[in-house]
């Protein structure tokens, strides 16, 4: 799954993130800038793709 980093706008991959349906919150940092990237995902009911969520870690 590809996501936009919000300090260097470079798209980077990161590995699916759950099959739960709660929420699941994630740090990690940016490939290319190596800034924190918050990152928060809900799947969804129907089995779709989750949503995601993706801040600057303040």
């Amino acid at each position: 799954m590809k996501i936009t980093c919000p300090y260097c706008w470079q798209s980077i991959d990161i590995e699916y993130l759950t099959t739960s349906t709660e929420p699941v919150e994630l740090v990690t940092d940016c490939e290319v800038c190596c800034r924190p990237i918050k990152i928060i995902a809900r799947r969804k009911p129907d089995g779709e793709d989750p949503s995601i969520e993706i801040e600057a870690e303040s």
